[in-house]
């Protein structure tokens, strides 16, 4: 049997409907997520809940990533920003944007451009790679 490993651009996450399986609501968007650079391992998306508000979805609480939605439990498994500081590695991957991406001898090869992340195991969210943008 072949390991597949399915694959996200960001730029196809970001924006993505996060939907309550309990009562099918809408919860909010996704709009960044929270990941350990030394891991690779993906902790949580950011979800925007309205106007000013923004919440959390940990990874451990994704029951599945579709094409159009990320569904979850319930309105319960969103959890504060605030929380995240606990987890003082973590890192927002909107840091990323536009970061120089550098050769082993120290030459400029490009900018950060995409993130491809590993949604083959819907809560156990990986960065699989990064795409350099065009021009620097």
């Amino acid at each position: 049997m072949a390991n597949i490993q399915a694959t996200k651009k960001w730029t196809e996450l970001s924006g993505i409907a996060v939907v309550s399986m309990e009562d099918g609501k809408k919860l909010g968007t996704c709009d960044d997520f929270f990941f350990e650079p030394a891991t690779t391992r993906v902790y949580g998306l950011r979800v925007k809940t309205g106007m000013l508000g923004h919440r959390v979805l940990l990874t451990t609480s994704i029951n599945n990533i579709g094409q159009d939605a990320i569904t979850t439990a319930n309105e319960e498994q969103l959890i504060s920003e605030a929380e995240l500081k606990n987890m003082p590695t973590v890192v927002a991957g909107r840091n990323l944007d536009g970061y120089k991406v550098m050769s082993e001898n120290g030459t400029v090869v490009g900018k950060m451009g995409n993130v491809l992340i590993d949604i083959s195991v819907p809560n156990n969210l990986r960065i699989a790679s990064f795409e350099l943008a065009g021009n620097i």
